[in-house]
Formats: structure tokens, sequence, C-alpha cells
């Protein structure tokens, strides 16, 4: 699978068919105010990963058959240092990131330019220098605000 049809699988659900395969896929969420065992799809949380989880499986990505999903929060880190974290991220070589946030984002952006990342929650993905344009991010960072 190739990392643009990975994005729009993560972006925008319902396009693409699942791609059967003996190779797993790896995807890395970072969420830096949620503990992990509250990143599983059981939160009524904002950041309700539910409905990204179950349209993965309705698309044939099942986790623990053929997806594994990393789940990273800021909860073991006291210091709360987005840098440590993203490297521990990238160690995994995750296919796909989703992260939640403007410093994690940030420092994933600073640790990898060819992972791709969907951003969540980022207030002003251009001002903060994520991306170049709301309309042609010019990066791996691709994502949602609401502004």
């Amino acid at each position: 699978m190739k990392r643009r049809e990975f994005i729009l699988l993560a972006t925008a659900p319902g396009r693409l068919k699942a791609e059967q395969t003996a190779k797993g896929h790896r995807i890395a969420i970072v969420d830096p105010t949620l503990p992990i065992v509250e990143m599983s799809g059981g939160a009524q949380d904002p950041h309700d990963y539910r409905p990204f989880l179950e349209e993965l499986r309705r698309l044939g990505y099942i986790e623990g058959r053929n997806l594994l999903i990393d789940r990273f929060s800021g909860e073991y880190h006291a210091s709360h240092d987005h840098a440590e974290v993203a490297r521990e991220v990238l160690r995994r070589n995750p296919d796909l990131i989703v992260t939640i946030g403007t410093a994690p984002s940030l420092a994933l952006k600073t640790e990898t330019r060819t992972v791709p990342i969907v951003f969540l929650a980022v207030t002003d993905p251009v001002g903060s220098g994520l991306v170049s344009s709301l309309a042609k991010p010019g990066s791996n960072f691709t994502g949602f605000t609401e502004l």
C-alpha cells in the first residue's frame, strides 16, 4: 500500500478497499492527554477513537490480524518531553502516525520527513509551521483543524 493511499484511509474512510496482504500495517496514535487504556476505543472523550477503529475494521484492517496499533501517551513521561515520545514512536517504524495537538506534532516534524502523519486538534497548522498551507500541506503532514 502506498503512503498516499494509507493517508486517504485515515483521513477519508470509505474511499478505499482494504488491501489483503500478509504484511500487517502499523499505526501509531500519539495522544499526550489520554492514558493509553482510554485510547483503545472505550472512552467517551473528545478524542474518542472508536469511530476510527471501527472504520478500519470495516475496511478489513483488523487489529491483531493485519493491523498493529501502537498507542503513545505523555502519561509515562513525567516531563511530557514530546521529542522523547516522538523518537520512541519512530523506533517502532509505523506506516502512519495519528497525533493530537500542536506540541507532539511539531516534535514528530523535527524527527521525520517521511512517515505520513495525520494531525488532529491543531489550532493553527500553518502558523505553527506544520504545513505550508491548508489547501496544499506540502509535506508528510495532513490533518484537521477547527479554523
